[in-house]
């Protein structure tokens, strides 16, 4: 072995060593900066395999957040807490574009964990989403939410429901749109999420439009509607 090839496999050696070992704290210094509402108790591990130790979203718990690092990917996993999700981030995408590029994502989220103040309680689910969104705006997405719905109150009555949403960006936003089933003519509609994490929630029921069309007078239209908005932020305080 010639003394230069040698020489070239230590320096090549040691940086990849650096890699694997460098702390995650290290490496995720700029954490507080990008995500000012999320804070941990500990950061522990390496760049390879580490955890973010009970990480909170203002004053709420959200779990542990499990990273580890494959090709071109880094693999999240948040666990032991009221959130359960994984998902893989492109590398690439973070370091060259500053864009967050998430794929495969799977999660369950339930309303009652979070003591939401949502008017219905809710377990959303999901097992193939993908994401794409830097700081100003939403770039791409794809896939299908389901939910189920308790205490839905529409028009003074209670329902329990089943609700599809297909998300996908426009105008720089996050638009998921919704429809219940089995029965499709209860509500549907779409719900706008922007950069800031701003709500607005439109839906109509094309099953109380019928109610209403039969006993007015003929030939009255009707568009019975619901209308919200407010902040994704407070709604997990």
């Amino acid at each position: 072995m010639s003394l230069r090839y040698f020489f070239i496999s230590v320096v090549s050696l040691f940086f990849v060593l650096l890699f694997l070992f460098l702390p995650l704290r290290i490496a995720y210094s700029t954490v507080d900066d990008l995500f000012p509402e999320i804070s941990y108790r500990d950061i522990n591990g390496t760049i390879w395999s580490g955890t973010f130790e009970e990480v909170f979203y203002g004053d709420t718990l959200i779990g542990n957040l499990n990273t580890s690092v494959g090709l071109n990917k880094l693999h999240i996993k948040i666990d032991r807490g009221r959130l359960d999700l994984t998902g893989d981030i492109s590398i690439a995408e973070l370091i060259m574009n500053e864009v967050i590029s998430l794929s495969s994502i799977k999660f369950i989220f339930d309303s009652d964990k979070f003591g939401s103040k949502l008017p219905m309680k809710i377990l959303l689910s999901s097992d193939n989403l993908t994401l794409g969104f830097d700081k100003d705006r939403c770039i791409s997405s794809s896939g299908r939410i389901n939910a189920m719905v308790n205490d839905l109150e529409l028009f003074g009555e209670v329902y329990e429901t089943s609700v599809e949403a297909n998300i996908n960006c426009e105008n720089n936003k996050l638009i998921a749109n919704f429809i219940t089933f089995p029965n499709a003519d209860l509500l549907s509609g779409n719900i706008v999420i922007d950069n800031e994490l701003n709500y607005e929630i439109f839906g109509s029921s094309r099953m109380l439009e019928k109610v209403l069309e039969q006993s007015l007078t003929a030939g009255v239209n009707v568009n019975p509607s619901i209308e919200f908005q407010g902040n994704i932020h407070s709604l997990l305080r």
